[in-house]
């Protein structure tokens, strides 16, 4: 198991991983990365696809930003990870629902799992 950041993977692996059906493929990690006043319906998948491929950089080792973590085992993408500060995600901010949350800081107000 190797697991590198997304700008030193493909975007074809990157999309390997999220397939081609699914919640994983409709999405495309964005979800809550959308801005006050869009809405997901609103934007087709080749439109989330297109902002996750330029939030990952991916294929561009020399990038000095990036927006996960993709995991291969025996040299196949196997899975996805987002890895960014909490601001990256603003529709979190508009649901009240995630444990822990007060606003827009860059670190955990409580731990999570045990």
């Amino acid at each position: 198991m190797s697991v590198v950041p997304a700008n030193e993977a493909a975007w074809q692996d990157l999309q390997a991983v999220f397939g081609t059906r699914g919640q994983a493929a409709r999405c495309q990690c964005q979800r809550y990365k959308l801005h006050p006043k869009e809405s997901f319906a609103s934007f087709p998948v080749e439109e989330r696809a297109f902002r996750l491929r330029r939030q990952t950089d991916c294929g561009h080792p020399e990038s000095g930003t990036t927006s996960g973590l993709v995991a291969f085992r025996d040299g196949e993408p196997v899975g996805w990870c987002a890895v960014e500060p909490r601001p990256a995600y603003s529709g979190l901010l508009r649901n009240n629902r995630g444990p822990g949350w007060t606003g827009p800081r860059t670190r955990p107000t409580r731990a999570f799992g045990r």
